[in-house]
C-alpha cells in the first residue's frame, strides 16, 4: 500500500495546525493509505482541543516574548513548540488499527512505544519510560508528549520531541502544575529536558521504517496537495487564527463549507 512522507517547513503556527486538520479531512479522497508528516513551528503554545486557556497559558509572558498561542483539533495537554521541537504526525485509516487497537489510548501507546524503540536505536545505552500512554520520559524528565484524534474512518496521532527547545520558555509560558485546576482535562506537569544530540533525519527515517513494517506501507517523499493547502488556508482564516477558537473553543464544521476553486 502507498504511503507518503511530508517534510514541511511552513512557519505560520495557525496554518500548520489547520493543515493537520485539512490532511485528515481530505485523506479519504487521496490515493494514499497513510501519511507521516514532520514539521516545526516558531515559538508557540498549543492548547488541546478542550482546555481552558486561563488554566494552561501565561498569556502575558507569551505576549511579552512573542510566543503565539494556538489550539489544535485533538485533545491532550498544552505543549510548547519552537524550532528546536520536532513534530511528527501520523495519519492512518481506522481499518489498519481496529480491532487490535481499540481506542485512542491504546493507539497512542502503540505509537509512543514505536518512538521509544526508535530513540533507543539512535541513542544506544539510553533508556526511556512511557508515562500514561502519551508521554516519554528521559532520566525522569519529559521529552515527548502526544495526542490522538478520530475523524470518521481516519485517525491522527501527533507527537512532539524536545531536541533543542527553549526550556526557559516552556517553564514560564505553561501553567501546568502551578494552579489549582477547575477543568477535568489538566496538562501533565513534568520537568522537561532536551534529548542528547541525534540526527533528525536518521530518527525520522527509522520511525518511517517502523510504520512501514508495522502496517505494510511503502512511504515516498511527497508534498501537501494543492487541495490540502487551500483547505488549510481557508481553515486558518476562518477558524484557527480566530479568538473564538483559540480562547473560547468554539468550532464550526466549516470544512464542509469549503469548495476548492
Amino acid at each position: 500500500m502507498k504511503g507518503r512522507w511530508l517534510d514541511t517547513d511552513f512557519k505560520d503556527v495557525h496554518f500548520n495546525l489547520a493543515l493537520e486538520h485539512a490532511i485528515l479531512y481530505l485523506h479519504a479522497q487521496s490515493e494514499f493509505s497513510g501519511t507521516i508528516r514532520s514539521w516545526n513551528n516558531p515559538n508557540a503554545v498549543i492548547l488541546g482541543r478542550n482546555q481552558h486557556i486561563e488554566e494552561e497559558v501565561n498569556v502575558t509572558y507569551c505576549s511579552d516574548n512573542k510566543i503565539i498561542i494556538g489550539r489544535r483539533i485533538s485533545g491532550g495537554g498544552t505543549v510548547f513548540h519552537d524550532l528546536g521541537v520536532l513534530n511528527i504526525s501520523i495519519f492512518l485509516p481506522k481499518s489498519l488499527l481496529v480491532p487490535k487497537f481499540q481506542d485512542v489510548n491504546s493507539i497512542s501507546r502503540l505509537f509512543t512505544k514505536l518512538m521509544v524503540d526508535c530513540l533507543s536505536r539512535e541513542l544506544k545505552g539510553d533508556s526511556f519510560t512511557i508515562y500514561k500512554d502519551t508521554s516519554i520520559l528521559y532520566k525522569k524528565k519529559k521529552i515527548s508528549g502526544s495526542a490522538g484524534y478520530f475523524r470518521s474512518s481516519w485517525f491522527l496521532h501527533h507527537l512532539t520531541l524536545l531536541l533543542n527547545a527553549d526550556l526557559t520558555h516552556i517553564e514560564n509560558a505553561l501553567l501546568a502544575g502551578k494552579l489549582t485546576y477547575q477543568s477535568r482535562r489538566p496538562s501533565l506537569s513534568f520537568p522537561t529536558t532536551n534529548l542528547p544530540p541525534l540526527s533528525r533525519k536518521s530518527l525520522i527515517d527509522t520511525f518511517v521504517n517502523q510504520i512501514e513494517e508495522k502496517f505494510n506501507l511503502d512511504f515516498k517523499t511527497e508534498k501537501p496537495t494543492l487541495s490540502e493547502k487551500r483547505l488549510g488556508t481557508y481553515l486558518t482564516r476562518e477558524m484557527y487564527s480566530k479568538n473564538s477558537w483559540i480562547q473560547e473553543k468554539k468550532r464550526k464544521l466549516i470544512e464542509k463549507e469549503f469548495s476548492s476553486p
